[in-house]
Protein backbone atom coordinates (compact mmCIF):
# COMPACT_ATOMS: atom_id res chain seq x y z
CA UNK A 1 0.00 0.00 0.00
CA UNK A 2 1.13 3.47 -0.61
CA UNK A 3 -0.04 6.32 1.21
CA UNK A 4 -2.61 7.35 -1.85
CA UNK A 5 -4.55 3.63 -1.12
CA UNK A 6 -7.69 4.30 0.75
CA UNK A 7 -9.53 1.88 2.76
CA UNK A 8 -13.16 2.93 3.63
CA UNK A 9 -13.87 1.29 7.40
CA UNK A 10 -17.87 0.96 8.55
CA UNK A 11 -17.98 -0.23 12.36
CA UNK A 12 -21.62 -0.37 13.83
CA UNK A 13 -20.48 1.25 16.77
CA UNK A 14 -19.94 5.29 16.47
CA UNK A 15 -16.40 7.25 16.36
CA UNK A 16 -14.36 3.70 15.71
CA UNK A 17 -11.58 3.62 13.17
CA UNK A 18 -9.04 1.07 11.93
CA UNK A 19 -5.28 1.21 12.23
CA UNK A 20 -2.80 -0.20 10.15
CA UNK A 21 1.13 -0.14 10.50
CA UNK A 22 4.22 -1.86 9.55
CA UNK A 23 6.85 -2.17 11.62
CA UNK A 24 10.53 -3.31 10.88
CA UNK A 25 12.46 -4.53 13.46
CA UNK A 26 16.19 -3.22 14.55
CA UNK A 27 17.06 -5.81 16.94
CA UNK A 28 17.73 -4.51 20.46
CA UNK A 29 15.93 -0.73 19.35
CA UNK A 30 12.62 0.70 18.43
CA UNK A 31 11.66 -0.63 15.31
CA UNK A 32 11.17 1.82 12.26
CA UNK A 33 7.34 2.52 10.91
CA UNK A 34 6.73 2.54 7.33
CA UNK A 35 5.27 6.22 6.96
CA UNK A 36 2.63 5.81 4.70
CA UNK A 37 0.63 3.24 7.37
CA UNK A 38 1.15 4.33 10.24
CA UNK A 39 -0.77 7.14 10.99
CA UNK A 40 -2.35 6.83 14.88
CA UNK A 41 0.53 5.01 16.39
CA UNK A 42 3.85 4.24 17.54
CA UNK A 43 5.64 1.42 18.35
CA UNK A 44 8.45 1.59 20.95
CA UNK A 45 10.80 -1.14 22.10
CA UNK A 46 10.91 -1.58 26.40
CA UNK A 47 13.48 -4.32 26.77
CA UNK A 48 13.99 -7.63 24.88
CA UNK A 49 11.25 -9.22 23.04
CA UNK A 50 8.64 -6.12 24.99
CA UNK A 51 7.30 -3.57 23.08
CA UNK A 52 4.81 -0.62 23.56
CA UNK A 53 2.26 1.11 21.29
CA UNK A 54 1.46 4.48 21.91
CA UNK A 55 -1.94 5.58 20.60
CA UNK A 56 -2.83 9.09 19.30
CA UNK A 57 -4.51 11.86 21.48
CA UNK A 58 -8.79 10.99 21.11
CA UNK A 59 -8.12 6.96 21.61
CA UNK A 60 -10.52 5.47 24.39
CA UNK A 61 -9.68 2.11 23.51
CA UNK A 62 -7.73 -0.13 21.24
CA UNK A 63 -8.34 -3.65 19.94
CA UNK A 64 -6.08 -5.56 17.90
CA UNK A 65 -8.07 -7.37 14.53
CA UNK A 66 -6.89 -10.17 13.38
CA UNK A 67 -3.31 -12.36 14.31
CA UNK A 68 -0.10 -9.72 13.51
CA UNK A 69 1.28 -10.99 10.23
CA UNK A 70 5.84 -11.40 10.45
CA UNK A 71 7.32 -10.63 7.43
CA UNK A 72 11.14 -11.32 6.88
CA UNK A 73 13.11 -11.32 3.98
CA UNK A 74 14.41 -14.77 4.85
CA UNK A 75 11.05 -16.66 6.43
CA UNK A 76 13.19 -18.62 9.18
CA UNK A 77 14.36 -15.68 10.75
CA UNK A 78 10.88 -15.62 12.19
CA UNK A 79 9.51 -19.24 11.26
CA UNK A 80 7.01 -19.91 14.14
CA UNK A 81 7.42 -16.56 16.33
CA UNK A 82 4.08 -15.33 17.65
CA UNK A 83 2.89 -11.94 19.45
CA UNK A 84 1.49 -11.57 22.87
CA UNK A 85 -1.12 -8.65 23.34
CA UNK A 86 -1.14 -7.21 27.17
CA UNK A 87 -4.08 -5.17 27.83
CA UNK A 88 -4.72 -1.01 26.53
CA UNK A 89 -3.93 1.01 29.33
CA UNK A 90 -7.11 4.23 28.77
CA UNK A 91 -5.14 6.88 31.07
CA UNK A 92 -1.60 6.57 28.83
CA UNK A 93 -3.27 5.46 25.40
CA UNK A 94 -0.59 2.38 25.98
CA UNK A 95 -0.73 -1.28 24.63
CA UNK A 96 2.73 -3.32 25.20
CA UNK A 97 2.77 -6.68 23.30
CA UNK A 98 5.67 -9.24 23.92
CA UNK A 99 7.55 -11.12 20.94
CA UNK A 100 8.47 -14.39 21.62
CA UNK A 101 10.69 -17.16 19.51
CA UNK A 102 10.26 -21.00 17.89
CA UNK A 103 11.29 -21.59 21.35
CA UNK A 104 8.41 -19.35 23.47
CA UNK A 105 11.31 -17.08 24.36
CA UNK A 106 11.39 -13.68 24.70
CA UNK A 107 13.20 -12.11 21.25
CA UNK A 108 13.58 -9.01 19.57
CA UNK A 109 12.37 -8.55 15.93
CA UNK A 110 15.63 -8.83 14.15
CA UNK A 111 16.33 -6.20 11.16
CA UNK A 112 15.06 -7.11 7.91
CA UNK A 113 11.49 -8.57 9.62
CA UNK A 114 9.02 -6.96 10.70
CA UNK A 115 4.98 -7.27 11.79
CA UNK A 116 1.90 -6.19 10.29
CA UNK A 117 -0.24 -4.44 12.88
CA UNK A 118 -3.99 -3.53 12.24
CA UNK A 119 -6.09 -2.20 15.57
CA UNK A 120 -9.50 -1.03 16.00
CA UNK A 121 -9.80 1.80 17.76
CA UNK A 122 -12.50 3.70 19.80
CA UNK A 123 -12.46 7.63 19.94
CA UNK A 124 -13.00 9.91 22.88
CA UNK A 125 -14.85 12.68 21.04
CA UNK A 126 -17.43 12.20 18.33
CA UNK A 127 -16.84 14.35 15.16
CA UNK A 128 -18.72 16.88 13.30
Amino acid sequence: MSSSDRYEYRSAEPETDALFGIITGTGAASPSMDSALGNGFTVTWISTGLYEIAFAVGTRRAVATGKPGFWATTITDVDGWDVIFGVFNESTRKLRFSVVNEARTLSDLPAATGLHLSFNVKKTTQRG
